[in-house]
């Protein structure tokens, strides 16, 4: 047995002491030493690596197969494939292809221990196979085209672990290989091979294809799978099924909002890994982020990065919920859409624990240093302001999600029927009252940091709106402020989306001489940045009010502003500015930025979040100029189909149309079913004909409902007596 120290975090661990390593023959482990008890396949590396195929098998072992081309008489490193692929990737978590003018890739699952790679050249071309353990020391053997690699079982002690400022410290982590037992990983070769060679515990498969050759690689880690009866043609038919199962299934569409869900949703595929340390997968911010090896991320990116995969209809793992759910930004948030697009009450039980032990049951208003508050949130460093650094102030963005994580812990435990439930009530009451009477700037309309000393703070962003998806907009004059608001394009609305610092203040925009001597681009350092986690936590607040117009119009200047960017760079990073400049420090696509695009497709077709009613609860449709298309997003582990026109809109679940409107464009908000029929507002701009089947949430035997309604806005319930429709203000 050989025993690795892998703990993070801390003093004289990693990233503290970068050359620290510690290995034992024999040690006294303090934890379950656990091996995986299911194979696993994914398509993605843990790495800039664009295309292999990543397995793991009863026992803990781990290899990968991944795929290179030649360029200029040298093999491409990872970063230089990736860069040639990234713009031809298309992929969900059990399909891929990469579709070039000199070569294809394909990729597909066969099951859950078996994937096969397909290479077809459509001019020369290098290609090289890499096979390899992840693990030291694994034995290699060639038998004609099959290749089989032996690996250590690998088990690991999960350890310790907690958040502080965000970052993981990790302690009693230990990776423990047994080279007393043995996996075997196979794969088969088909095609024109040149050359097998061994390099540093891998086996190099080098090939040249000419125009129309064709090279398969077949991995398995199913010691019965008959490799020998697999061939060209048995492949060619599977992989051809899945592609036609991909393109049936796939996330895409049309239109100003859904003509990006199919780059989304391959950019979110393509940040799925296997967590070695926690034995299950991982959305990742940034595969840049798994360099170092630990899988040790940032709380927020890591709770963003699922929350993203969230809205786009992918699977999740609870794991990695529960070990960051208490991330100061978003950990309740991430916790609550999980929940909400899912309806998991597993996501639940192993996350409340962990939100009342975080936030506690209380209503005092945080402070602390003006200073310590720029750190947290998107700011204008003091040093640049005329606000004293030392000042402490009530810190708007740390009670805002303050705010959030008590409304949201309200609705878990009163779901759950925990008695707690009463006494946040109680408390989330009296803290809100707090909340309004402490930032609320009656002459401004506004949410402001505020000194202790009683003068607000002059400088107005983003950050005055995040409080609303906690429920400080439920005043009439809050919601009338923030129209005003968000209407002036001279100071918070408009393009570019909401600004981290108002139009109108002096710093917007400006240049900024750094610490070390650099000058900033113009708007960098959060002077009129745009946040794009802000900018989705905002568009929640809104919807939340009901002011589906601004939020719409929210939604399209982030898609404006997303696309600007990956149409220059090919990524979209986590802080963007009206000048579409690139921070020097962004190399790779991040998942927050990609936010922007992810509030459009929101924008036509979601759940509600925060209903007082908890049951599952949809908003669908847009007014947007335009045509909109949407297929293929999982909501309720259900496929929903949306199709918006100038005419009306037609929702299909699971291929069947359900809910079809004619006339003119509508938006439906707050759709719940009973048990006899359904209930919904619906804001229209002409008479419409609406033909309904409430049957959107699960299958049941229930007439189909026909009837006209007037323009307007009205709440229509429909029972087994007939329907009811009311005109609201």
């Amino acid at each position: 047995m050989k025993y690795i120290n892998r703990e993070y975090g801390f003093e004289g661990r990693p990233p503290f002491s970068k050359d620290f390593f510690e290995t034992r023959e024999s040690f006294n482990l303090d934890g379950t030493i656990l091996f995986t008890k299911k194979p696993a396949i994914n398509l993605t590396l843990n790495g800039l690596a664009p295309v292999g195929i990543y397995a793991t098998s009863p026992g803990g072992s781990i290899w990968n197969l991944k795929v290179s081309i030649s360029r200029n008489k040298r093999q491409c490193s990872d970063e230089e494939f990736w860069k040639i692929c990234q713009d031809f990737i298309e992929s969900d978590s059990d399909f891929l292809r990469i579709l070039k003018k000199e070569f294809t890739i394909k990729a597909t699952k066969l099951n859950a221990n078996s994937a096969v790679i397909k290479i077809v050249a459509h001019k020369k071309l290098n290609i090289q196979l890499q096979f390899s353990s992840l693990l030291p020391n694994s034995n290699i053997k060639i038998d004609s085209n099959i290749a089989s690699v032996f690996a250590p079982f690998r088990g690991v002690t999960l350890g310790d672990f907690k958040l502080s400022s965000g970052n993981p410290i990790i302690k009693k982590r230990y990776e423990v290989l047994d080279y007393d037992r043995l996996n075997e990983a196979r794969t088969k070769f088909i095609g024109k091979t040149i050359a097998f060679s061994k390099s540093n515990d891998a086996l190099e498969c080098l090939s040249c294809l000419t125009d129309g050759e064709e090279l398969f690689a077949l991995l398995t880690t199913d010691s019965n799978y008959n490799l020998c009866l697999s061939n060209e043609s048995d492949l060619n038919e599977l992989i051809k099924s899945a592609e036609l199962n991909y393109d049936k299934n796939r996330l895409h569409g049309d239109g100003n909002f859904p003509r990006i869900a199919r780059t989304i949703g391959t950019i979110i595929s393509q940040h799925l890994v296997y967590n070695p340390y926690r034995l299950t997968n991982y959305y990742v911010n940034s595969r840049i982020d798994l360099h170092d090896g630990f899988f040790a991320f940032n709380s927020t990116k890591a709770m963003t990065s699922l929350i993203c995969a969230c809205l786009m209809g992918f699977n999740i793992a609870i794991d990695q919920i529960e070990q960051y759910s208490q991330d100061t930004v978003v950990g309740p948030l991430g916790v609550w859409i999980a929940f909400s697009r899912t309806r998991n009450k597993l996501i639940l039980e192993c996350a409340i624990p962990k939100l009342l032990e975080k936030w506690g049951i209380d209503s005092r208003i945080i402070t602390q240093n003006i200073y310590e508050g720029f750190r947290l949130g998107h700011k204008v460093p003091p040093v640049f302001q005329s606000e004293n650094a030392g000042d402490m102030i009530y810190d708007l963005e740390l009670n805002s999600y303050k705010l959030i994580a008590l409304d949201i812990m309200e609705r878990i435990t009163r779901i759950m029927a925990m008695p707690e439930n009463q006494d946040i009530n109680h408390v989330l009451t009296e803290f809100k009252s707090k909340f309004k009477e402490t930032f609320f700037d009656n002459s401004r309309g506004l949410f402001l940091d505020r000194f202790t000393a009683g003068d607000f703070s002059m400088n107005a962003g983003v950050s005055s709106f995040i409080c609303l998806a906690g429920g400080a907009g439920d005043e009439q004059k809050i919601v009338d402020m923030t129209i005003v608001n968000l209407k002036d394009t001279s100071k918070l609305g408009g393009y570019p989306s909401i600004p981290t610092i108002s139009k109108d203040n002096p710093l917007y925009g400006k240049k900024t001489k750094r610490s070390d001597g650099s000058i900033s681009n113009k708007f960098d350092d959060f002077k009129g940045s745009v946040s794009c986690l802000y900018n989705f936590i905002t568009y929640l607040g809104l919807t939340r009010l009901g002011i589906s117009d601004i939020a719409s119009e929210l939604a399209v200047n982030s898609i404006r502003l997303g696309d600007a960017y990956f149409e220059k760079y090919r990524i979209i990073p986590e802080i963007l500015n009206p000048k579409i400049t690139l921070d020097s420090l962004a190399k790779e696509n991040s998942l927050t930025g990609h936010l922007m695009g992810i509030v459009g497709l929101c924008d036509l077709l979601d759940v509600e979040y925060f209903n007082d009613d908890l049951r599952p609860t949809l908003r669908f449709g847009s007014f947007t100029k335009g045509e909109h298309k949407l297929y293929g997003q999982k909501i309720f582990g259900r496929k929903f189909n949306i199709e918006v026109t100038n005419k009306g809109l037609r929702l299909f679940v699971d291929d069947e149309n359900l809910f079809e409107g004619e006339g003119e464009k509508f938006i439906i908000r707050s759709y719940k079913e009973n048990p006899d029929g359904a209930e919904f507002f619906i804001y229209s701009k002409g008479n419409l004909s609406l033909s309904i089947k409430p049957e959107i949430f699960a299958k049941r035997e229930i007439d189909k409902f026909s009837f006209n309604i007037n323009m307007g806005r009205f709440k229509v319930i429909l029972t087994s007596t007939g329907v009811k429709i009311r005109r609201v203000s």
